[in-house]
């Protein structure tokens, strides 16, 4: 399943609708997470083909499904259904308040954020660290500054998400608040910030990749790999090219996805 999410992740960054077949498939498939992802990526890219099976998803089994339908039929312009990703923030599974967020952060709407500023005090550290991406994304200052509190946490997981989530924007400004974590003694948190500069259009993580991508852990080569398609310099193709034949899966997808990434 995992590589299944991966594989449409990596096909909904570089491929776009190129790869509609998969997205409308992935609509079907047996796992929830997958149907959840295809639901969002449909939604993402507009992909009008898809209506029908999302208004059958509205029905899934699965909370997480069910969100994923309503952001999906939401950007196609049918919000009949929108005011669920609300309730969807009061739900008891904090994984379904997560998703909400973060498909509410997807909408591009900025009247959204009223709705998603309570999540930032949610009980669930997660769902907290999910909402101050979605505000962000909105370019709500308060997920800006819940973002940048969170970066400096001691927890290296909290650390990643917080660097990826301030560069998704790639607002330029927050270069200098980056560059910091490139000397992190956390080689994941070093190479995320390497990656998330390489998004800002900085180049300066390129060694840090290089070092992650030599590591004996399978999620700092992914992380290497991703970072290097970020970077996107003449050096990183020989590192992508030896991490395409990774004898880890995620690996390989997360390679495939840097070499995509490269222009």
């Amino acid at each position: 399943m995992m590589l299944r999410l991966h594989s449409l992740e990596t096909a909904r960054q570089t491929l776009a609708s190129g790869a509609r077949d998969d997205f409308l498939a992935a609509l079907e498939d047996r796992e929830p997470a997958v149907r959840f992802v295809a639901a969002v990526v449909c939604g993402e890219l507009r992909l009008t083909e898809a209506k029908d099976a999302l208004l059958r998803l509205l029905n899934d089994r699965n909370d997480h499904v069910r969100v994923g339908a309503v952001f999906g039929l939401h950007r196609l312009g049918d919000v009949r259904f929108s005011a669920q990703l609300e309730e969807a923030l009061k739900s008891t599974n904090p994984g379904v308040r997560g998703n909400a967020c973060l498909v509410l952060g997807r909408l591009e709407e900025p009247s959204a954020a009223r709705i998603l500023r309570p999540a930032l005090k949610d009980p669930e550290r997660a769902v907290r660290l999910q909402a101050a991406e979605a505000l962000w994304r909105l370019r709500d200052q308060t997920g800006l500054h819940a973002l940048v509190a969170a970066a400096q946490s001691p927890d290296p997981g909290d650390q990643m998400f917080a660097i990826l989530a301030l560069a998704g924007p790639r607002d330029l400004a927050l270069r200098a608040q980056l560059y910091p974590f490139l000397k992190s003694e956390d080689l994941g948190v070093a190479t995320v910030a390497a990656r998330a500069l390489g998004m800002l259009g900085v180049p300066n993580g390129l060694s840090v990749a290089a070092r992650a991508a030599e590591s004996r852990d399978p999620a700092d080569r992914a992380r290497a790999a991703l970072a290097l398609g970020a970077i996107n310099r003449l050096e990183a193709q020989p590192l992508l090219a030896g991490l395409l034949k990774d004898a880890d899966p995620q690996v390989r997808i997360a390679a495939a996805h840097g070499v995509l990434s490269l222009h």
